[in-house]
């Protein structure tokens, strides 16, 4: 038995749908450092009060959190 007898797994992986699905309440964004030329894609998280409190993050509520 040969291995061209299994199905490759790019022929049968599928991406389920929920994963592309833009996140409620986040957005896409771009970062740049010290560099000009290089950006890093991020998501910006707009946090509620009381996930605000459960982190223990010492931010304001409106304030997003940056997430890589």
């Amino acid at each position: 038995m040969s291995s061209l007898d299994y199905p490759l797994l790019r022929d049968t992986a599928r991406v389920d749908a929920a994963s592309v699905e833009p996140l409620p309440g986040s957005c896409k964004i771009n970062v740049q450092d010290s560099r000009a030329d290089i950006r890093v894609e991020a998501r910006e998280v707009k946090l509620t009060p009381a996930a605000v409190e459960c982190a223990l993050i010492g931010g304001k509520s409106g304030s997003p959190l940056s997430a890589y």
